[in-house]
């Protein structure tokens, strides 16, 4: 073996391979009936021969197929791995890296193999020299990072507004933090609360997040307590407890009469208002306080209107009642028998209750004779009409009709006979 510039190292191949004059068959003339032979190897080559431990060679080796097939070559070593093939070379050309560990040579087996799967072995050996290179120590596991602990959210009760004699806005600002987290409010009139509204979602963005819920059905003029309630996956968090006051009672009011009367009378209303500091009148009404009168002086219906007022705002209501008429009650006071041709006087009571007899008009007809009149007869009995006629010679009736000044009528018939 010779040694050139580039320290070329030639191998003793360790497989036996019988040698041919040029130009000649190794397998003689009878070679195509002959089974195919493994392939040869001609020499195996490591550049450089020497390296430094942990450093790497080329290996190229020079390998045929007597058939002319194709052979490619796999390799091993005893302190290293060989790439194969080298991306610059050929199927037979691979890059040797040592390993680093300390010695003095690697021995570096190649196996040639052909498209039949014959093969040929051989080996070749490579120096280390020089400074071991160092293997990097291993890298430390990297230093866990703890999870962040998930805390409770951090919530804050605010004040309430939109406040209503039946309602309110309740609001507040939770934190999740960092984390999806549902919030709720409780509330009651008292502090053990007893009613929560609907639990809502809060975004899991960090920071605290405002959030407002409507609760309705409430009493008015009545201390409402709050809170609101936070939770996550840590836990629940309760804010600081807050109050308000509904809005004053609107007032009510309700308004009764004394009833219809007899035109010429006086009607009672009454108001029973409730949450009101005072009580007005309008319409025919005149009073202060719960009670107005109002004059009846016809047969139309009168009305008053009673408006409370109070903390709560006002509210009205009205009553009303009319004037009615009786019709009145005629009553003939006698059997009336006089002589022939006598003037005389029939009499009448007249009851009406509406007004004393002697405000309406009366008016008379005799079928037997002559009518000179009627007229309220004063004095003594005040519900007495007379009608004075001209007595006939035979029997007739005389009609008495009486008219209040409500127009109401009513009337009677006395019987009258002439005598001798």
């Amino acid at each position: 073996m010779r040694t050139h510039a580039k320290a070329v190292l030639y191998l003793s191949l360790l497989v036996g391979v019988s040698c041919a004059k040029d130009g000649e068959n190794p397998m003689g003339p009878e070679a195509s009936s002959v089974p195919a032979s493994p392939p040869r190897i001609r020499s195996v080559v490591v550049v450089p021969s020497a390296i430094a431990r942990g450093g790497t060679a080329q290996v190229k080796v020079d390998a045929f197929d007597p058939g002319g097939a194709a052979v490619t070559c796999s390799f091993s070593a005893e302190a290293g791995q060989i790439s194969i093939p080298d991306p610059a070379g050929g199927p037979c050309v691979g890059v040797y890296t040592n390993d680093g560990r300390p010695r003095a040579s690697d021995t570096i087996s190649i196996v040639a193999t052909s498209a039949a799967k014959l093969s040929a072995t051989a080996t070749a050996s490579v120096t280390l020299t020089g400074t071991d290179v160092p293997t990097p120590p291993p890298s430390p596991p990297p230093t866990p990072v703890p999870s962040p602990t998930l805390l409770p959210p951090a919530v804050t009760t605010q004040p309430a507004t939109d406040i209503t004699a039946t309602g309110a806005t309740l609001n507040a600002t939770v934190d999740g933090p960092g984390a999806s987290a549902t919030y709720h409010f409780d509330y009651g009139d008292g502090s053990s609360y007893g009613s929560s509204t609907k639990e809502q979602n809060v975004p899991s963005g960090t920071g605290a997040f405002a959030v407002n819920q409507s609760v309705s059905g409430l009493s008015c003029g009545t201390v409402y307590h709050y809170r609101v309630v936070g939770t996550n996956a840590a836990g629940q968090t309760a804010g600081a407890d807050r109050s308000f006051i509904t809005r004053p009672c609107p007032p009510t009011v309700a308004v009764t009469s004394s009833g219809d009367c007899h035109p010429a009378c006086t009607v009672t209303f009454t108001a029973m208002a409730t949450n009101a500091t005072s009580v007005s009148w309008s319409g025919c009404a005149s009073g202060t306080g719960n009670q107005a009168t109002c004059p009846v002086t016809s047969l139309q219906t009168i009305t008053a209107t009673a408006t409370a007022i109070g903390p709560g705002g006002t509210a009205q209501a009205s009553g009303s009642a009319r004037g009615i008429n009786t019709v009145p009650r005629v009553t003939c006071l006698g059997n009336y028998f006089f002589p022939a041709g006598s003037d005389q006087a029939i009499l009448y009571a007249v009851d009406d209750p509406d007004d004393p007899a002697s405000t309406g008009t009366g008016s008379a007809t005799y079928d037997g004779g002559t009518v000179y009149g009627a007229g309220f007869r004063p004095g003594g009995t005040q519900n007495i009409w007379e009608v004075g006629i001209h007595i006939g010679a035979g029997h007739g009736t005389v009609t008495f009709t009486y008219r209040d000044r409500w127009r109401a009528q009513a009337g009677a018939n006395c019987p009258v006979s002439g005598t001798e």
